[in-house]
């Protein structure tokens, strides 16, 4: 495991974080404008699949293994 490998995956996080806090907005937004609270399900919708992203788990492995690739 390579620190460019654990870049590439921050990245992507990072990104899919920026199109789910868009989503989040532009449902706030519309809730706001129409009343319907349809809106305020997906926005919750797209908040809990962020949660429930499990890109911590994968990256502390990650970042274990570079640990232990360069201390030996």
């Amino acid at each position: 495991m390579d620190a460019d490998r654990i870049a590439t995956v921050l990245l992507e996080l990072a990104a899919d974080v920026r199109s789910r806090t868009a989503q989040i907005e532009l449902q706030a937004i519309e809730l706001v404008g129409t009343g319907d609270l349809d809106s305020a399900v997906i926005a919750v919708s797209a908040a809990v699949g962020t949660q429930n992203l499990n890109a911590g788990k994968l990256l502390n492995v990650a970042i274990r293994q570079l640990q232990r690739d360069t201390n030996c």
